[in-house]
């Protein structure tokens, strides 16, 4: 449709609240959004089975922003991993008999790095629990390498997991404990990441001999836990040692995977041969390292459509949610030069020092102007209300919409005055519910997300789920959806 422009904006973490969880949405802090509601809106479902997760289970931005993108529900990583693991299929891989069979050659130690979590969107406890009685069956023995959360699980919950693991699976060496800020960083912080990697290698770090030493004292800071080695621990050996990593998702993951197995790296990583690793997924295409469960395969998502249909895109997002706005829509596929990505910088992202008018700001200005250019399709993803609804602090929470909320304030205005239709939604909820019964909650939330339209319109359904974007996007630019693209056009325009 000629002289169309549209522009989406995702709101990370921006949910839709529930009647008894005290949420950092209010009509006094995010005025704007509250007065769009003359804008008839539908609310999407972003959790559980509507993003191809188990039925129950939170939304996450991996799976939100994918179902967006896809226009389709696609099993998930956790739910194509878990399923492996309850049915036993896991220990039918070749790469899995492979692991076993060099650590039972070399006599060796089979270590695991994994978060302790039942969040479902970096790891899965019971992941951990069931693998390693898996392993133990087989004989090997097994040291466990703890990373605290904090962020997807509410603060204390380290406790009950160390508990767990010592009861289930007490035949488990818990050797290191970390918290995830250090062990899992991807915002490139090399700095971070090499604390993690000189506790695992050179067991450097506060000693303690019973894990309630450790975590006792950090029930509200999990996330940014020192490193912390069991007073028996002397480190990786190199000889004989092996390696598994049970992290789910990529981002968090390629950073230490790639710290612990380049032997190029700057905290002088041992030199192994691929053999002594195995990963849960491919974390990264740089990483030279088996793993046992692939990427699913997508046919093209909308990013590529719109581009085979020759419309402009641009996509703007923090450095950190980059691959929010370009590998999910993209598939990895290269595209020609008419997509332009303007990624704004990231900042601290331990809350009490993160500054969400920074980041927020950015985008807002890369926004404006590739308003002003007119690019047809516009994509944004703005993280403040996802970073700081994960802090369970209030005021930080608020800050946080009140930034955004100014900035599409902004935004829309600017939108409306070049005539681009605006779309608004958000990949899962999370500022929506900052305490639960007096309490901090700090996770993603199984609550609906909200759709927004800014121009004319006329909806043509009163609910859905995330993979009805896409198709709404492509029924704007009048583009008929590929038969994959099993969502439905939530609007007639």
């Amino acid at each position: 449709m000629e002289n169309q422009r549209l522009l989406l904006c995702i709101l990370d973490g921006w949910g839709v609240p529930q009647s008894g969880q005290e949420s950092a949405i209010t009509p006094e802090t995010a005025p704007f959004v509250s007065s769009l509601s003359q804008h008839k809106h539908v609310q999407l479902n972003a959790s559980g089975a509507a993003v191809g997760l188990l039925e129950g289970l939170q939304g996450n931005s991996e799976v939100g922003h994918l179902t967006i993108g896809a226009g389709a529900i696609y099993s998930s990583a956790h739910k194509i991993m878990s399923s492996a693991i309850e049915d036993g299929s896991i220990a039918t891989k070749k790469e899995w008999a492979t692991l076993l069979h060099n650590v039972h050659q070399n006599n060796g130690v089979l270590h695991i790095f994994s978060l302790l979590s039942k969040g479902a969107i970096h790891a899965d406890l019971q992941h951990l629990l069931s693998i390693t009685q898996l392993l133990h069956k087989q004989n090997v023995t097994i040291k466990l390498h703890a990373i605290l959360d904090g962020r997807d699980s509410a603060p204390g919950s380290a406790y009950t997991f160390l508990e767990t693991i010592k009861k289930e699976t007490p035949f488990i060496n818990i050797c290191s404990i970390i918290g995830r800020d250090w062990a899992l960083d991807r915002t490139q912080n090399w700095e971070k990441i090499l604390k993690a990697y000189n506790m695992i290698i050179h067991a450097q770090g506060s000693k303690f001999d019973e894990t309630e030493e450790v975590v006792t004292d950090c029930l509200e800071t999990e996330e940014y836990l020192d490193p912390h080695v069991h007073r028996d621990y002397q480190g990786f050996q190199h000889d004989v040692d092996h390696f598994l990593f049970l992290g789910i998702r990529s981002d968090r993951m390629w950073q230490i995977a790639t710290a612990l197995s380049d032997a190029n790296y700057q905290g002088g990583a041992p030199q192994n041969t691929a053999r002594a690793w195995l990963c849960m997924r491919p974390y990264h295409n740089t990483l030279m390292m088996p793993y046992l469960f692939a990427d699913p395969a997508r046919l093209n998502p909308l990013g590529y459509i719109l581009e085979e249909h020759g419309i402009a895109q641009a996509r703007i997002a923090e450095s950190e949610k980059q691959a929010h706005v370009t590998f999910f829509f993209d598939n990895q596929k290269p595209l020609p030069g008419n997509t332009k990505k303007l990624i704004a910088d990231s900042y601290p992202n331990q809350e009490e020092h993160y500054s969400a008018s920074l980041p927020t700001n950015s985008i807002t200005r890369h926004a404006i102007n590739t308003i002003e250019e007119g690019v047809p399709f516009i994509l944004i993803n703005y993280a403040a209300s996802d970073i700081l609804g994960h802090s369970g602090d209030m005021e930080l929470a608020q800050s946080g919409i009140a930034c955004v909320d100014r900035g599409l304030d902004h935004l829309v205005r600017t939108a409306e005055e070049h005539n681009y239709t605006v779309l608004i939604t958000a990949d899962h909820g999370n500022a929506e519910c900052i305490t639960h019964q007096g309490k901090p909650f700090t996770s993603h939330t199984t609550n609906p997300v909200p759709f927004i339209v800014v121009g004319q319109h006329t909806f043509t359904h009163t609910s859905g789920g995330l993979s009805d974007v896409a198709p709404t996007v492509l029924s704007y630019f009048g583009i008929t959806p590929p038969e994959h693209f099993t969502g439905k056009s939530l609007c007639r325009w």
